[in-house]
């Protein structure tokens, strides 16, 4: 009795100090309160949490058998009958009715999305109810689930928002009343199996339609890929409301692209008829048939995207020509130009004029462009890579002085970046020929930075002096407090500030975290939404630090994708906080290189250099594969694991999917390339292999490695080097504070390393 009376007062206690707990957090929303709950919580039902995704993950299977899913079924019912305030009661009760569609029991199914849609308290139950019973009425009563889906339609906000108004299309179309459908298209991107039903919705609607309208339709279709109704509709469209001729322009880019060429010849003909659209009928002809040397000379996108496509024949597979590159540059200068297309453009020709070593014609052709776009400033540039080889060419021509300029260009680009570290080590080398002391020319810098006569200016310098300067945390507080002064942007401004303000909603953010561990991706999204997240970016963010703390790489690749998109986190990345920062470039696999490393009995290399690999390879994800079956985080293939084994001999029974064997296989095959080659060179090989250095050695003897890496016949590989070098510099700045990894003198005799 004693001993079950002290039970029931321990039991007490413990209720009394669950519930202080919980107080604390709602009313107080003291951050170790929020925390605490959070895992408490998680704690107790983490049996309950672990069983439903694995039955969430086997009822996901392609083959499954009839007695698995009643397993799975009677397994889900004694789990919410067993646990009545079970976190996910919603998400077991949606998969009960799940099962019972499976095994044939509608009707079951039925109730319980019944159910759920009139008394669940969560807005995406009831969402995932909805269309239950839609689906459930849609092959016997199309009519009743039409009237069901237009009461609810006003709760489907964003979660799974293309889905109810794909299903809603569907409906209107069985129940023959398209005619009243118009404003379902403006709501989803069709998919291609769609397309039928979305276009007689459009073309039947069409007019009712306005401008605006007309232009979100176009622009859904062109983000589902669906490129014949988008050129038949951007017909109409510009038939009807007569755009300006910039919207026309580029419309034909897009249908010339992306579309047969058919759709285009009709596109450029209806464009033929209005004389508004003279000069960009002309523009768009002569850019479909590329048959005109006179293309006109005022369409800066249309003149651009034409002499690419004339530029990159002499782009491909090392076939320079830099007299006809340089010819068909020219040419593209007599008219107007603009930046985007301009810098593809003039690489091209750079890799043709570094491959005949006219490094004169090379310094013309950036000054003549920088001229044409008004960057003719010390400040002022038009790419990294652009910047680096016009300064490159200074120093073969021993103009020290414009060298220097332009090494600081390229460095101010993306001072972090793959150009920027050889640039500033470069910047290094002529100074202490010049016996200039690194003080006094840092020194002069902070000058030019302090008389700056707008923010532009001072930006760039302070950009600059980040990349040069020891004093690294002023100069990135500088850049920053510029930056959001005159350029806000999220990613400058993102802490765990942002992910505490969310947890004062306790029990909402502890869902949205259990709905990430359980892979219920769509719903954790929604769930930010509703926390107040309403940013894309930042959602992005926290949903992929959370994917990371349960090693989930298969589903972060999408956000790290996302939030790689744009040429903004490249150029800014040096400019992040850490938490950010590290976020990017994580740590997972440290025990596996360590034990990789330690295996080795000569080597030059550091775990970062394989996280830097790692990274490029297989973006962290134990099991990914290649189109040419290459396995695993170090993309190996097998015959090539197969002959390392030979000689490290870790066992017969070699997993590449396994984070361990295959780091062991594939830090050994790195280093030995590595050892062989140097690290420019044997990263290349790791990529590409040997033969397409062998082919441009012999046909251009290029000066060293920095330009034999660039006149690379394969685009892959030069990236490739690029990316990797950038991913290890960023690495070991991080975690280490060190931006320094290799040297590379452009003047030693070639022969020492070619």
């Amino acid at each position: 009795m004693r001993e079950v009376f002290c039970f029931k007062r321990l039991k007490a206690a413990f209720g009394f100090f669950i519930a202080c707990v919980v107080i604390t957090v709602v009313f107080f929303g003291t951050e170790p309160g929020q925390d605490f709950f959070l895992e408490s919580t998680l704690q107790s039902q983490y049996y309950e949490i672990e069983e439903f995704k694995k039955l969430f993950s086997s009822l996901d299977r392609k083959k499954i058998k009839y007695k698995e899913i009643l397993y799975i079924k009677n397994r889900l019912e004694d789990l919410v009958e067993k646990r009545k305030d079970f976190i996910l009661k919603d998400e077991a009760y949606l998969l009960i009715a799940r099962t019972y569609q499976m095994l044939g029991e509608k009707s079951k199914a039925l109730k319980i999305y019944s159910d759920l849609l009139e008394n669940s308290s969560d807005a995406m139950a009831k969402v995932d109810s909805l269309i239950g019973i839609l689906n459930f009425y849609l092959h016997f009563d199309v009519k009743k689930a039409l009237k069901i889906a237009k009461k609810y339609e006003g709760m489907v906000k964003d979660y799974k928002k293309d889905e109810f108004f794909s299903l809603l299309a569907r409906l209107y179309s069985l129940n023959n009343n398209l005619k009243d459908a118009g404003y379902v298209a403006l709501n989803y991107l069709p998919l291609k199996e769609e397309k039928s039903i979305y276009e007689k919705i459009v073309k039947l609607n069409w007019k009712k339609y306005t401008q605006e309208e007309k232009e979100l339709i176009l622009s859904n279709l062109i983000s589902s890929k669906n490129f014949d109704l988008y050129a038949k509709l951007a017909k109409m469209y510009i038939r009807e409301t007569k755009p300006s001729e910039n919207i026309v322009e580029e419309i034909g880019i897009n249908i010339i692209n992306n579309c047969r060429s058919f759709d285009s010849y009709e596109f450029i003909e209806e464009v033929k008829k209005n004389p508004l659209y003279f000069s960009v009928y002309q523009e768009l002809k002569t850019y479909k048939s590329l048959s005109e040397s006179d293309i006109p000379t005022h369409s800066a996108k249309v003149r651009g995207e034409y002499y690419y496509r004339k530029l990159r024949v002499f782009n491909r597979k090392g076939r320079y020509d830099y007299k006809k590159a340089l010819l068909c540059y020219n040419d593209y200068l007599k008219g107007e130009i603009e930046i985007e297309c301009a810098k593809k453009n003039l690489m091209i020709l750079v890799r043709n004029l570094l491959a005949f070593k006219r490094y004169d014609d090379l310094i013309e052709a950036v000054k003549a462009t920088e001229k044409a776009l008004g960057l003719d400033s010390d400040s002022k540039f038009i790419a990294d890579d652009v910047s680096f080889w016009t300064g490159y060419s200074y120093i073969i021509l021993d103009d020290k002085t414009n060298a220097i300029k332009y090494f600081e260009k390229s460095i101010a680009a993306i001072p972090d970046g793959y150009y920027a570290f050889h640039a500033k080590n470069l910047i290094f080398e002529i100074l202490n020929e010049l016996s200039i002391s690194k003080d006094k020319y840092i020194n002069s810098l902070i000058e030019k930075y302090e008389r700056g006569i707008d923010h532009k200016d001072r930006l760039f310098y302070a950009r600059l002096l980040f990349s040069l300067d020891s004093n690294k945390d002023k100069w990135k507080k500088e850049v920053v407090s510029i930056s959001r002064r005159y350029n806000s942007n999220v990613f400058f401004d993102f802490n765990e500030d942002f992910i505490n303000r969310v947890k004062t909603d306790t029990l909402a953010y502890l869902k949205f975290k259990i709905y990430i561990s359980s892979g219920l991706i769509e719903k954790a999204e929604q769930m930010l939404t509703e926390l107040g997240v309403y940013n894309e970016t930042i959602r992005s963010i926290m949903i992929l630090k959370e994917l990371l703390k349960y090693k989930n790489f298969l589903l972060a690749r999408k956000y790290y994708d996302s939030l790689g998109e744009t040429s903004f986190i490249n150029e800014n990345f040096a400019f992040f906080s850490k938490d950010l920062q590290m976020l990017l470039y994580p740590t997972p696999y440290d025990s596996e290189i360590e034990v990789a490393l330690s295996r080795l009995k000569e080597t030059s290399l550091d775990k970062y250099l394989v996280y830097a690999v790692i990274r490029g390879e297989s973006m962290y994800i134990p099991k990914s594969r290649s189109r040419a079956g290459a396995r695993g985080l170090m993309q190996l293939l097998p015959a090539t694991a197969r002959l390392i084994n030979k000689r490290l001999d870790i066992g017969k029974n070699i997993d590449l999917y396994n984070p361990l064997d295959n780091i062991i296989l594939g830090t050994a095959y790195l280093n030995d390339i590595i050892q062989s080659h140097g690290l420019l060179k044997g990263l290349a090989f790791y990529n590409g292999g040997p033969k397409p250095f062998s082919k441009i050695m012999k046909k251009f003897d290029p000066e060293n490695e920095l330009e034999l890496l660039e006149i690379h016949p394969y685009r892959e590989t030069r990236g490739y080097v690029k990316k990797i070098l950038t991913n290890y510099l960023r690495y070991k700045y991080l975690y280490e504070k060190t931006d320094g990894i290799i040297t590379l003198d452009i003047k030693e005799n070639k022969k020492k390393f070619l």
